[in-house]
């Protein structure tokens, strides 16, 4: 059975330290902002965002399917 994945969700676990996490919708409006600690995970599934790191910080990033490459990147 062929699967066909439109975007690409992510998985982020902070392994270490504290950063913020900036959540923007569809139209580049920041929409949310969360403190993550050790042990927070944050599950991303469309819209864009963007990290702040507060300390030094290790992030374990899971993503469905393979790296596309820089072009599938947005900045804004």
């Amino acid at each position: 059975m062929e699967r066909a994945v439109q975007g690409t969700s992510e998985v982020i676990i902070v392994r270490q330290g504290r950063c913020m996490v900036d959540m923007y919708d569809q139209d580049q409006a920041l929409i949310a902002e969360c403190g993550l600690g050790v042990g927070d995970v944050v599950v991303l599934i469309a819209g864009g965002h963007g990290f702040r790191m507060l300390e030094d910080t290790v992030l374990t990033e899971v993503k469905q399917g393979p790296y596309t490459g820089i072009e599938e990147k947005v900045r804004f």
